[in-house]
């Protein structure tokens, strides 16, 4: 059996497997703190099939939003970074498994570990306390790679010997001023990582839905096209609402 990826917007991306369903930093405000939405989710919240897990990355506001994760029943796992253990129960939340770095857990055939990212802990107004990581998920036969919200870094090469990868979710959006090149990657930058990771597939993630950085929302997945042009590529751009099976 494979795995269905459909892509929400901006980080936020559902997995199904076979009947098991995961949530990867999923955002449903219409914004964060002073930033606005630009386009609606790909899938309206009460649209959502039944949630198996919910994936955590990090604390920061794009990708840990508090008003989405309280909607969900508190039955509901959640698979957050170290960290976020305390905000997470602090909702009612009864099952919570925190990791670091290469901690591994597996539930009712899912095995989920996560990975380093290179990120930083500093945003105006916030305290963030949490690590910052991406994730792992295998089902069966199939072995998705979140990075979550990072720059480029060696890494990327670890996690590749470590996991063979079908689908690379790799962040391409907020790389410009020059300052954010550190924390985020550009498209040339996702490139590398998905030669470095030598995973079968990459879907961008972390573009067109919040203006993060100065560049307009669109452009990282134009600039990223116009990379691809003339090439067999194994890049799938989705819009919000837009899936992929593999």
């Amino acid at each position: 059996m494979g795995v269905k990826v459909i892509f929400i917007g901006h980080s936020s991306v559902l997995l199904s497997f076979e009947h098991k369903n995961y949530l990867l930093d999923p955002i449903y405000n219409e914004k964060v703190v002073f930033y606005h939405r630009k386009k609606p989710p790909g899938i309206p919240f009460e649209e959502l099939p039944p949630i198996h897990g919910i994936l955590i990355s990090h604390g920061h506001y794009d990708h840990f939003d508090r008003l989405t994760i309280e909607k969900f029943p508190k039955t509901t796992p959640l698979f957050v970074a170290r960290g976020l253990r305390h905000p997470v129960e602090l909702l009612g939340f009864e099952h919570v498994y925190e990791f670091s770095a290469w901690e591994t857990v597996s539930i009712e055939g899912v095995t989920i570990t996560a990975t380093p990212a290179q990120h930083s802990g500093k945003q105006p107004f916030f305290h963030d306390p949490s690590e910052f990581i991406g994730f792992v998920i295998q089902h069966r036969e199939k072995t998705v790679y979140f990075a979550g919200d990072t720059g480029y870094f060696p890494g990327f090469r670890e996690i590749g010997k470590r996991f063979q990868i079908d689908v690379a979710l790799l962040p391409i959006g907020a790389y410009r001023p020059r300052k954010n090149f550190k924390k985020h990657m550009n498209p040339p930058d996702a490139l590398r990582a998905f030669e470095d990771l030598g995973a079968k597939w990459m879907i961008p993630i972390h573009w067109g839905t919040f203006r993060l950085g100065l560049e307009p929302v669109d452009e990282p997945a134009i600039w990223l096209k116009k990379l691809l042009e003339g090439k067999n590529s194994r890049v799938r751009i989705l819009q919000p609402g837009e899936s992929a099976e593999f």
